[in-house]
Parts: structure tokens; C-alpha cells; sequence
């Protein structure tokens, strides 16, 4: 698997596996893929979850299911430390303040 990896390795990837990381590391599959997530993955925090479920908004095409799901997706990851109450009233607000711009 390490050597399928390698062959296949291309763009800004190159210069990262090649020119930076240790030989020990290209040795190593594990290793290998760890350091590549680690330096190409997104991050994804509660913050960046709390600021994507900020500017979420029904788009055109939206079925009003999936965009619920959305927003509590988002919600969860967003602010898992909140109270069941809290989370309804936060959920319910920001879905009726987004559907009443929606509608005007």
C-alpha cells in the first residue's frame, strides 16, 4: 500500500512528502497518511461549525427537511454543550429569522 501511495502522490503533495518529511516517515503507511491528513485535511472546529451555522441560510432548491437537518448538523457541532432547551429555542429562532428572510 506505501508504494501504491507514493506513485500516486501528485500537485503540492510532492513537495511536502518529498522535500519535508523524514525517510523513516515515507516508510511507513501509517505514518505516511497521518502526516498527510494532518497537513491537507480541513480543520473543523466548533468554532468554524458556530460561524458556517451563523451564515446558513435556505438556499433556492432546499427542501425544507434537509435544510432543518442542516442547521441542527451544524447546531450540534457547533455548541454540543448546550441543554436540550436551549438547543430547541436556538434551533427554532434561527430557522424562523432564516424562512422570514426566505419569504420577504
Amino acid at each position: 500500500m506505501l508504494d501504491q501511495l507514493l506513485s500516486r502522490i501528485e500537485g503540492p503533495a510532492v513537495q511536502f512528502v518529498f522535500f519535508q518529511l523524514r525517510q523513516d516517515i515515507l516508510d511507513n503507511y501509517s505514518d505516511l497518511t497521518y502526516k498527510l491528513s494532518c497537513r491537507f485535511q480541513p480543520i473543523e472546529t466548533a468554532r468554524s461549525f458556530a460561524s458556517k451555522y451563523s451564515r446558513r441560510s435556505q438556499r433556492q432548491g432546499d427542501k425544507l427537511e434537509d435544510y432543518a437537518a442542516d442547521l441542527k448538523m451544524l447546531y450540534d457541532k457547533a455548541h454540543s454543550y448546550r441543554d436540550q432547551r436551549t438547543r430547541q429555542k436556538d434551533l427554532v429562532r434561527r430557522f424562523m429569522v432564516a424562512r422570514w428572510r426566505v419569504e420577504v
